[in-house]
């Protein structure tokens, strides 16, 4: 039993269970029937009123419960993966000095003896958020995509093996090796085999989209990843154009997925499925599984179309002779064309050493070290904007 011993206010819990639980219910105290919990990264988490209990029910044999003590393990866990990122490979602002100061924060909690479940908590949060919110400079080798928020139209949330959130964490191991498998359509919802499902990664601003790289789940050698998808951009979230797609597609072992798809500008990147795998849930409904997902692209640097017009000082003479550019810079529009592919059934390279000196100052090129798979591009109209130009450059 879980009880708030704040005999004044309600409050929210988090708990952990051994890793030999194998499922837990809340029981309901309304009708006294089990009601499934679900735990997000290990943590369960339920909202009790001021002196409130509620009774756990575990799957049958197994005894001890609630793991004594405060759980620092989660939180450790992430300042871990939050020191493994590379500063320079992702642009400078807000969000970047908002997570140093949040991993700094949770570094201090982990060496405070006396911190209790709720800050550890706190702390987590507030890392995991921050590393979330870092805009990536679109370096060679440098995911977009990684850490940024995913929702889908179907998602299997139970916290364990599958998470919308999973689709971009970096993880793509087998579940003897990481409980995070990846995304998974939810199998309650039943769905028919054309059914469609859209999974939408929002990468925090506009970038050229060049390349997506699609991970099968390794658990059962990609047999769920979606026979059919178009991949989609959108600036806005709401008009979408076709970049790519997979047609007819069915995996015999799990070997990732790298579609160049036609240079697009925009922020959100969708996979929109049309026809599911093979595979059935034991509800009956279709399943659609992705294991990662990355996108790949350059820089955007955003200038006015029409640069602002000053009139001469006429206490210094102007020379004729000598042609003025405008302070918007030229018209004219360069593109780095992206690195040819190399062997298939392998990931993208790694990222490269260059440290990005502001901001706006992120070097954009996309190296070589990408397997081909499938090249599979489609034809994108231009999208002209009237009251600005966009001019893609390459710096350094």
């Amino acid at each position: 039993m879980v009880v708030n011993r704040d005999y004044a206010n309600a409050a929210t819990l988090s708990f952990t269970l051994s890793d030999q639980v194998e499922s837990v219910s809340r029981v309901s105290t309304e009708t006294g029937m089990p009601v499934a919990m679900t735990a997000v990264d290990g943590v369960y988490t339920v909202e009790l009123l001021a002196g409130e209990g509620v009774l756990l029910q575990m799957n049958e044999g197994f005894v001890s419960v609630v793991t004594d003590g405060v759980n620092t393990r989660h939180l450790s866990k992430a300042v871990d993966t939050a020191e493994a990122l590379k500063m320079e490979e992702y642009q400078d602002g807000d969000e970047k000095a908002a997570f140093l100061k949040a991993l700094e924060n949770a570094r201090a909690v982990l060496l405070n003896e006396q911190a209790t479940q709720n800050q550890v908590n706190k702390a987590l949060d507030t890392l995991n958020k921050a590393m979330a919110a870092l805009r990536p400079c679109a370096l060679e080798g440098v995911n977009l995509a990684l850490n940024r928020p995913v929702s889908a139209t179907s998602s299997y949330n139970e916290g364990t093996y599958f998470h919308a959130s999973y689709l971009t964490d970096g993880v793509h191991t087998g579940l003897n090796e990481n409980t995070h498998a990846g995304w998974s359509v939810d199998p309650y919802d039943v769905l028919g085999k054309e059914d469609p499902v859209d999974v939408t990664v929002d990468l925090g601003e506009t970038y050229l989209i060049e390349t997506v790289v699609l991970k099968p789940t390794i658990y059962n050698d990609g047999s769920s990843f979606p026979q059919r998808l178009i991949l989609q951009v959108s600036e806005d979230g709401k008009t979408w154009t076709d970049v790519g797609k997979l047609d007819n597609f069915r995996l015999i072992a799990p070997l990732d997925q790298v579609v160049t798809v036609t240079p697009t500008e925009g922020r959100y990147v969708r996979v929109h499925i049309i026809l599911h795998s093979d595979v059935t849930d034991t509800t009956g409904g279709s399943l659609s599984q992705i294991g990662e997902l990355e996108v790949y692209g350059q820089e955007v640097e955003l200038t006015e179309t029409d640069p602002i017009e000053t009139e001469p000082d006429e206490s210094e003479p102007v020379d004729s002779d000598t042609e003025t550019e405008p302070a918007g810079g030229t018209d004219s529009e360069t593109a780095q064309e992206p690195g040819s592919g190399t062997t298939a059934g392998t990931s993208a390279g790694t990222a490269a050493e260059t440290t990005a000196s502001s901001s706006q100052g992120c070097r954009s090129t996309l190296g070589g070290g990408l397997a081909l798979v499938v090249l599979a591009a489609m034809a994108a109209p231009a999208v002209l904007m009237a009251s600005r130009k966009r001019r893609r450059t390459m710096q350094g």
